[in-house]
């Protein structure tokens, strides 16, 4: 317990400096271990200010998964993925879209944007998904009142 408690405060004071992998990875780490609350807030200032520097795919595996599983809020963070996964939407794999749109719903964030261009994708890759991806995708609509 120790260890991830030091670990915890190292990675604050290196969020400013982390590249966008590390970050993906602390704010997933982290959330996992349930010692987030720092972590992911300091993360959250980092990523914010170097997303265009991610791989859109961590954007919706890691990144707004971890905030999104702990209930960590962070509007800013969350309007600047929205803006970015609505540019690198092509990128985006079945299970990428299932991820970020319960990610956004289960924060109730509701982005219309976005979710327009989750569901343009979504209609043109649909073979692709799984049960659990449409699963997430059906619920995430449902949860935001998005058609």
């Amino acid at each position: 317990q120790r260890l991830i408690v030091n670990a915890a405060r190292a990675c604050v004071n290196l969020c400013h400096v982390a590249d966008p992998r590390d970050l993906c990875i602390f704010a997933w780490s982290f959330a996992k271990l349930g010692c987030q609350a720092d972590v992911l807030k300091a993360v959250a200032r980092a990523s914010a200010q170097q997303l265009e520097n991610f791989d859109p795919r961590f954007l919706c595996g890691q990144l707004s998964w971890a905030f999104a599983s702990t209930g960590t809020d962070e509007p800013e963070l969350f309007s600047c993925i929205a803006e970015a996964g609505v540019r690198w939407m092509t990128y985006y794999q079945a299970s990428d879209i299932s991820n970020l749109a319960w990610s956004f719903a289960s924060l109730g964030y509701g982005h219309a944007e976005l979710f327009g261009s989750m569901s343009d994708r979504s209609r043109s890759i649909l073979e692709d998904f799984n049960a659990q991806d449409i699963a997430n995708l059906v619920w995430a609509y449902a949860s935001t009142d998005r058609k």
